[in-house]
């Protein structure tokens, strides 16, 4: 779709011009774009800009804030926590491309997100959980009545996350948790911890971890707040002797390295659209003349630059629409997604990087001058983004990943 780009005038310096249009707009098949258009009406209803703030603050992780979460529960009410689960969970039952769709567009409109119980833990609930577990946690979380945040990495214990040492000890009706986790952004935000713990140290380091959801407010519990290069908030989280009842431990002890792998299966998935919408608004501001009088489309060089991430946009547009429709035949991406994390992750450098970039001196900026182009967002990106090559798997993991299973070359 062409985008139009009014008068400097009409919009004041180094700001964004909202009615512009998709530049990277997606295919929809004809039978999702009712589903498509009731999406975007209900985020044009009920996605205020204060609830927006609140989720791009870097302080309530993807959005758990109050403002968020009365969001994400009007989200539940349309049974879109749950969108994918089976109906006698309190889910609709819908396709993998449905929730795709509800993916991309809120997070191209910055919404707040469910995060990781709707797609992690409920579908595990599902797959290892008891009865008793699958009546108390599902229709909660498909609700948005509750909120889950991971409890994995440790300080000596993040690409090797085997090496875990948090420690579970049974004490009657109880396990007894001690040890500390860091890096787990929700902890202060959430209702529950989806926690992996030790409960054999005498077992090899892959067969003695289980896993647990843990009451975030248990006594015992302090999460300490340290802030990442990019200003958000994640934590480091003390357990000192907190109890936790056997009936919140998923599946069988010991077991929780298999529940993990499939926690992780269930994680591929990596929305592009907050990238690409930064991408738009990038091109939209470089046809505008900034405080120097200076219009950034002007360098025959830097139009070259935003034309090879346009180009790149269409291959990671492609990666991830083939990453999931293969989740919606029920194949697991292993070595499919590695590739859109590899390539999604160093593009979003890119992206910001050019962002910064293509503004000079001004680019730099942050939020609280008002020459920061696009309120500062682009330098934020350009600090934010260098974790997500360190996250959820670096980059080097990834391309192991790619080059033996993907290609079977020797490690």
């Amino acid at each position: 779709m062409p985008i139009s780009i009014p008068s400097a005038s009409a919009r004041g310096l180094w700001t964004w011009w909202p009615s512009m249009g998709k530049l990277l707009e997606y295919p929809v098949a004809p039978e999702l774009r009712d589903f498509q258009a009731e999406v975007r009406a209900f985020i044009g209803e009920h996605l205020d800009e204060a609830t927006r703030k609140e989720r791009t603050s870097g302080e309530v992780g993807t959005g758990l804030g109050p403002l968020g979460r009365r969001f994400l529960k009007k989200m539940g009410d349309k049974g879109w926590m749950g969108l994918t689960w089976p109906k006698e969970y309190g889910g609709l039952g819908k396709s993998f491309m449905h929730r795709f769709i509800l993916s991309e567009e809120m997070d191209y409109a910055d919404a707040p997100s469910p995060g990781f119980g709707a797609s992690v833990v409920g579908p595990c609930i599902m797959l290892f959980g008891t009865e008793w577990q699958k009546k108390e946690f599902l229709p909660k979380i498909a609700k948005g009545e509750i909120f889950f945040g991971l409890g994995y990495t440790e300080p000596e214990a993040g690409s090797d996350l085997a090496s875990l040492k948090l420690a579970a000890k049974e004490d009657g009706d109880d396990y007894v948790l001690n040890g500390q986790k860091i890096f787990n952004s929700e902890t202060h935000v959430v209702d529950y911890v989806w926690l992996a713990a030790r409960t054999d140290f005498q077992a090899p380091k892959h067969k003695g971890v289980s896993l647990f959801m843990v009451d975030a407010k248990s006594p015992g519990i302090t999460a300490q707040g340290i802030y990442t290069l990019s200003g958000e908030r994640t934590n480091i989280v003390f357990y000192d002797n907190v109890r936790v009842s056997k009936r919140h431990l998923l599946g069988e002890p010991n077991k929780g390295w298999y529940y993990l792998a499939a926690a992780i299966d269930l994680e591929r998935f990596f929305p592009i659209s907050k990238t690409l919408h930064r991408l738009e608004k990038m091109i939209a501001l470089a046809h505008q003349p900034g405080p120097s009088g200076r219009r950034p489309a002007d360098d025959p060089l830097l139009l070259h630059r935003l034309a090879t991430l346009v180009i790149e946009a269409q291959a990671v547009r492609g990666l991830s629409f083939r990453t999931a429709w293969m989740q919606g035949k029920g194949v697991v991406p292993n070595i499919e997604a590695s590739i859109l994390k590899l390539f999604l992750r160093e593009y979003n450098q890119r992206v910001a990087r050019l962002g910064v970039q293509m503004f000079g001196l001004y680019g730099q900026l942050r939020k609280e001058s008002d020459l920061a182009p696009l309120d500062g967002e682009l330098e934020k990106a350009y600090r934010g983004n260098p974790v997500g090559t360190i996250t959820g798997g670096t980059s080097e993991i990834q391309r192991n990943v790619i080059a033996t299973r993907g290609l079977g070359l020797p490690r």
